[in-house]
């Protein structure tokens, strides 16, 4: 390998640093005189009276230092008038007073040695800005012949011999030959993503046999745009594609072609795409796409944004079907990114992937366990069960969490308890169990919690409770933990309205039981403020209101539904969560004698299983039916 040779940029800095450093530790290590500031009338009484016996005059500056001759003191001052002030130091002399003077001039007083490395400097200031100019002209000229045409640059540009030296200080350039590589992921190791998988077989059959759909005149989309909330399996996806197919995966982020200077974005991506056609046929991955296909901006159009985007509809442009590129595109934000990026002819497929279902989890939970040695007890069905809404890859950490807690608890094989635990962990918290909580804080969380879990169990739209603590997890000082057991594509609004009151509950608990309220219930706040929010603007929900969306819209937009939309939108929230409040507090009162216990059964044990609560509850509403 070739060794790189430091930039003459760097070096003349290297030198001015060193220079500049000299000539400060010179300045510092100095010796430097003792010199005591005096009026001019306590110099001549000084003089008077012998005590000065040398007196030095700055003529430049008219400013006198004096010597005393037994002790070396130095004193200074400011003169009125050179003239009188050395006729009265002439009569002195005349007078028979031992008083030496010295004239001289201090602009004549600079050491050779002095100017010299002044000379340096300032030599070396000069240099480096006509050089700074030098470099920023030629890579304005570099840039401004060279957007259209793919052969004078190939994305390496500090690295490539007409860079301008001044770039690669920064360090921007790209070594995609290092970026190729064959993958070695099946749609096999892909669980969850049956219909996308499905979706894909085009895209590899074509790479694999390209003349079947070119003889018959098909074209194959230049693009396919992969969107879907983190986690869900994009990168995966895209590496299987290109496992499949056999060919060569050359996967970048979004975030890596934004730089400071104006062309070195649009520079990279042609740096990209040529190393692709290198390699066809090829998939080229860009990870986070919204990171440089976000919406231009009119006010920046020279900016170095809308130069990168637009080198990349220029790209996807300029190769055809015939070249066997594909490029695969992922992204969590599809609203942000430029139209003219996923019309038809660039991104032309566009495939959601969302959360797996049941039969998914389950599938992805046999992928990752394989090499995890899991006890009799554990039912991956269970597990898919109880974690609605999780991802592909929250799936895989808690299988991870389970691993890592069964060989802290040094057990031989993960259990359902480790599994429960890292469950637990993922949703609520870590567990503080060495936390010291004072008695009055135990009886506030335990009635919190209560709360919380009574009115639960009185409302039927609720998930089934899974266990209530008062043990600290997190920044929770304790938890009502529900099962997670349905795949919802849809809330009601009576759902919504229940799941504010049982927010509202523990606080609630808190008023009746104890008299007062603590802060403990902001995290319910934030989000029942927030479901209420949604309820009104998203959604529609109210029926003064209307069925209206305002999302997205700013207050000024709002305003156009009328002058008092925006207060009227305000005191509707309020009324939403007051009404839930009161609904979980008359809960509360009713019921009172039940929330007693299961907070009595808390501060007791601490933790209280679902199961345990069904049983008081169901004894509890038998007592109260007879």
């Amino acid at each position: 390998m070739q060794k790189k040779k430091m930039p003459k940029m760097l070096w003349f800095i290297i030198v001015a640093i060193v220079i500049i450093a000299f000539r400060v530790i010179t300045n510092e290590t100095a010796p430097q005189q003792q010199v005591t500031a005096i009026t001019y009338s306590e110099l001549i009484q000084m003089i008077d009276t012998g005590t000065i016996t040398n007196v030095n005059l700055n003529e430049s500056s008219n400013v006198i230092v004096s010597a005393i001759s037994d002790d070396g003191s130095y004193y200074e001052t400011q003169i009125p008038d050179k003239e009188i002030f050395l006729q009265f130091i002439q009569q002195k002399i005349v007078d028979g007073q031992s008083l030496d003077i010295t004239i001289n001039d201090s602009r004549k007083n600079t050491s050779f040695a002095g100017t010299t490395l002044n000379l340096i400097v300032w030599a070396y200031a000069i240099l480096m800005v006509i050089m700074i100019v030098y470099q920023v002209k030629k890579l304005k000229k570099m840039f401004s012949t060279d957007f259209g045409n793919n052969s004078k640059s190939d994305g390496k540009s500090p690295s490539s011999n007409d860079t301008p030296s001044f770039i690669s200080l920064f360090n921007t350039d790209l070594n995609y030959t290092e970026k190729v590589a064959n993958s070695d992921v099946r749609f096999s190791d892909v669980a969850g993503l049956d219909e996308e998988k499905a979706e894909l077989e085009e895209v590899v059959d074509f790479l694999k046999n390209p003349d079947k759909y070119t003889k018959l005149g098909a074209k194959i989309p230049k693009g396919v745009l992969l969107s879907g909330s983190p986690g869900t399996g994009k990168t995966l996806l895209a590496k299987a594609v290109a496992g499949e197919a056999g060919v060569k995966y050359l996967a970048i982020s979004g975030s890596e072609f934004i730089e400071k200077y104006v062309g070195v974005g649009a520079s990279r991506i042609r740096g990209l795409f040529k190393e692709a056609r290198k390699n066809a046929p090829c998939i080229i991955f860009i990870d986070e796409i919204d990171a440089v296909g976000a919406k231009r901006d009119d006010a920046g159009r020279n900016s170095e944004h809308n130069q990168t985007i637009e080198q990349l509809l220029a790209e996807m442009d300029g190769f055809g079907s015939k070249r066997n590129v594909i490029v695969l595109a992922a992204t969590n934000r599809l609203n942000s990114l430029d139209p003219a990026l996923t019309r038809p002819g660039r991104f032309d497929r566009k495939i959601s992937i969302g959360l797996p279902d049941i039969k998914g989890r389950r599938d992805i939970l046999k992928i990752h366990s394989k090499d995890k040695p899991l006890s009799d007890d554990i039912d991956l069905e269970k597990i898919a069960y109880n974690t609605a809404g999780f991802s592909g890859a929250e799936l895989e950490n808690l299988l991870n969490e389970s691993a890592l807690i069964a060989a802290r608890k040094v057990h031989t094989y993960i259990t359902r308890e480790d599994v429960d635990e890292a469950l637990k962990k993922i949703t609520v918290g870590l567990k503080k169990s060495g936390k010291v909580v004072s008695k009055k804080e135990r009886i506030l969380t335990a009635n919190h919690e209560a709360g919380h879990a009574l009115v639960s169990l009185f409302l039927p739209t609720q998930s089934t409770i899974k266990e209530v603590s008062i043990v600290p997890r997190g920044s929770a000082g304790g938890y009502t933990w529900h099962d997670s057991v349905e795949d919802k594509n849809y809330i009601s609004k009576t759902e919504m309205q229940e799941r504010l009151t049982v927010l509202l509950a523990g606080r609630a608990a808190e008023d009746i039981v104890l008299g007062d309220i603590s802060t403990g219930a902001s995290n319910d706040l934030e989000v029942a403020t927030k479901t209420a929010r949604e309820m009104i603007i998203y959604y529609g929900m109210d029926p003064d209101i209307g069925p209206i969306s305002f999302n997205g819209s700013n207050s000024q937009e709002i305003s156009f539904f009328g002058d008092t939309t925006l207060s009227n939108i305000g005191a509707k929230i309020k009324d939403i969560l007051k009404e839930a409040e009161q609904k979980a507090k008359q809960l509360i009162i009713d019921n009172r004698s039940f929330l007693d216990k299961l907070a009595e059964e808390l501060l007791k044990n601490e933790t209280v299983t679902g199961e345990e609560i069904d049983k008081m509850f169901a004894e509890y509403k038998q007592k109260n039916s007879r």
